[in-house]
């Protein structure tokens, strides 16, 4: 496959792992959003985004007889034996909640649980409030298990945004689906590229529920770049939920189940859009809250500011006051962003709120035949 080098703008070949979600415009194929907009822009070739072939010929329409639970069971299990060091990226909430529970419950041992931290305290209540919490719940059966917090301390923001090309770093670090947007940076330590490897080694990301369609009398699951965030790097990075076709299913059926008994057809595709008052069905609906009964709802935007959820609200209001040259070189970044890459590719046409995401395939759950968004809605998508 075919990439293009940033710094010389000659094509490079590049392997990517099984489990890849990539971009391809025209000829090139990258894993690199930044690169692929750049590419868009400059040759006027449509984006495509791209899902691991195993999903797409995965036979998601059929429900698989096994409960959730039995699945990620199976599915901890083969991660144990196929590798040597298991890391979890353990945020607290649900879906990583799960995944603990999944292994702790069935003694499988982890070896390692890294928690991320912005650095800004009080966007952190989620790490503080509940996954720390958790950890303690269950430090008898993680006694064996290495406990890392990784926070951004105010040194390493002023280093992140010593200039205003700062988005440069994201992408350096394997991040770039996140351009733009959030001005905390948990994006950045999270990158599994910043960790050790120990032998063959996996890091595993709690990605991710799976996101419906009904239309024309119809179910369809679909996939869109900015909820799956792929990594490349020396260890390998597992997308825990859709990293087995077994599982991804299980949660789409689970889930339509859930929607067809309890809500009217008028509310089927309010459920996976992080409507508030969907939530806790869309939770409940695929386990997530079958073992840890509480979860701390996902709230996108604000009111006052153009960010994307009230952590980032918490942390422009915080930030700034003390750090003046963080704020001003961020702003100016966001300037580039919209410029160099153009307004129509954020949200809103603000990057603060960052980049709008592109469709990968839809999947009907009613033969397993895939279809594009262009397809399915040739006059434009809509909700």
């Amino acid at each position: 496959m075919v990439a293009i080098n940033l710094e010389s703008g000659l094509p490079v070949t590049i392997s990517l792992k099984c489990n890849a979600y990539y971009y391809k415009v025209g000829d090139v194929v990258t894993t690199d959003k930044y690169t692929a907009l750049l590419e868009k822009k400059q040759t006027g070739n449509p984006i495509e985004f791209k899902i691991p072939e195993f999903i797409t010929k995965g036979n998601l329409h059929i429900d698989p007889q096994q409960s959730i639970h039995a699945l990620c069971k199976n599915h901890a299990i083969r991660l144990r034996e196929s590798y040597d060091y298991v890391r979890l990226f353990f945020s607290g909430g649900s879906d990583s909640q799960l995944i603990l529970d999944t292994f702790v419950r069935n003694n499988i041992h982890i070896d390692e649980i890294v928690m991320v931290k912005s650095g800004i305290p009080t966007t952190d209540y989620e790490l503080d409030d509940v996954a720390s919490k958790m950890l303690a719940n269950n430090k008898n059966a993680l006694q064996t298990t290495k406990i890392t917090v990784s926070s951004m301390t105010t040194d390493e923001y002023r280093r992140f945004y010593v200039t205003d090309r700062w988005y440069e770093n994201l992408i350096d670090i394997g991040r770039s689906t996140r351009v733009g947007g959030t001005l905390r940076q948990q994006e950045y330590k999270e990158s599994i590229n910043l960790y050790p490897t120990h032998g063959k080694t996996v890091s595993i990301f709690g990605i991710d529920k799976p996101f419906v369609k009904y239309l024309n009398g119809k179910w369809y699951t679909y996939f869109l770049d900015v909820n799956l965030e792929y990594q490349e790097g020396e260890s390998d990075w597992c997308s825990f939920y859709y990293d087995d076709p077994l599982i991804c299913a299980k949660q789409c059926h689970d889930l339509i189940r859930s929607i067809e008994t309890n809500l009217s057809k008028t509310e089927y595709n309010k459920v996976t859009t992080y409507d508030r008052q969907y939530q806790k069905l869309w939770q409940s609906a695929i386990g997530r809250l079958d073992y840890q009964n509480y979860f701390i709802p996902k709230a996108l935007g604000h009111n006052e500011l153009p960010v994307n959820n009230y952590k980032d609200y918490l942390a422009w209001k915080t930030l700034p006051k003390d750090n003046d040259m963080i704020w001003k070189n961020y702003q100016y970044g966001l300037k580039n962003l919209e410029s160099m890459l153009g307004k129509e590719w954020f949200n809103d046409g603000q990057a603060s709120l960052g980049t709008v995401g592109i469709f990968g395939p839809f999947i009907d759950l009613q033969d397993g035949s895939v279809h594009t968004v262009d397809e399915l809605y040739p006059n434009g998508y809509y909700d």
